[in-house]
């Protein structure tokens, strides 16, 4: 198994996209620990549960804490919490950027960016003291490309991801041990979007993609085939023609001056 061995944390692990990825790396081999504010289903010994709210920094450096008690360090960090919680309108309805409210708002951007960013540093930095490298997966979104009128505070917290990912990737640099990528799913047939699964396979014309098989992109996005991949690649999932598409792309450049990301490192 691949990931014998290795610590993987997974925030907002115990439903959906995240605890289809605890699963995944379940069955590779990973100690697997879910940090989320909602007790995850049944599991066996080899999940661990941490209540952890991500917009709390206390929590998150406790899941970090209480993680590396049996296991020692943490190889694998996954954010993966998000909501979108803006409004109940159609998909692709103009009617969301005059309804969203300021608390929602607010939410929103605390748990789908904040705690990204916040979550990242605190993994790296975790990684960069125990010297082992390690691998942090951002959940971003195909929003992030394509915003959706009904979420547009959802769609810029996913287009934040990427550029944070694509920034902290040019950071740590090639050579570094310490990798961080992005997933940009497209519709995931998840609780978040079960009362509206039929509506937007008519609105997008295909079917949804199941969380399993994001899960399998972010073991794709741990353990690379390509060795070459660029730190801070960004990968695509989404169905055309009835196929499910995995595309992954580095960025052609980035400026280069005086690097001020994680100076604190």
């Amino acid at each position: 198994m691949a990931l014998t061995g290795r610590a993987a944390v997974i925030t907002g692990g115990s439903s959906g996209i995240g605890l289809a990825i605890a699963n995944m790396l379940k069955r590779e081999g990973a100690k697997v620990i879910i940090g989320d504010v909602q007790k995850p289903p049944s599991t066996d010994d080899s999940i661990m549960y941490c209540p952890c709210d991500v917009t709390k920094f206390k929590d998150l450096e406790n899941l970090l804490h209480q993680s590396c008690k049996p296991y020692g360090h943490v190889s694998i960090w996954v954010n993966n919490a998000g909501i979108q919680s803006e409004t109940r309108h159609r998909p692709f309805s103009n009617k969301a950027m005059m309804d969203t409210v300021r608390e929602n708002v607010q939410k929103i951007l605390s748990i789908n960016l904040q705690a990204v960013i916040e979550g990242s540093k605190l993994a790296i930095r975790h990684m960069k003291d125990h010297g082992h490298g390690g691998s942090v997966i951002n959940m971003s979104s195909l929003s992030a490309f394509i915003p959706l009128s009904n979420a547009p505070v959802y769609s810029a917290t996913k287009a934040g991801v990427n550029q944070f990912t694509r920034a902290a990737g040019l950071h740590l640099g090639p050579e570094n041990p310490i990798k961080v990528h992005a997933i940009c799913p497209g519709f995931v047939d998840t609780p978040l979007i079960s009362d509206m699964r039929q509506m937007i396979e008519h609105e997008v014309g295909e079917k949804l993609i199941s969380a399993d098989e994001i899960a399998s992109a972010a073991l794709e996005l741990i353990s690379p085939k390509d060795p070459n991949m660029q730190n801070g690649s960004i990968m695509k999932v989404y169905m055309k023609d009835g196929k499910l598409i995995k595309e992954v792309f580095d960025f052609p450049g980035a400026f280069r001056g005086k690097k001020v990301l994680f100076k604190d490192l």
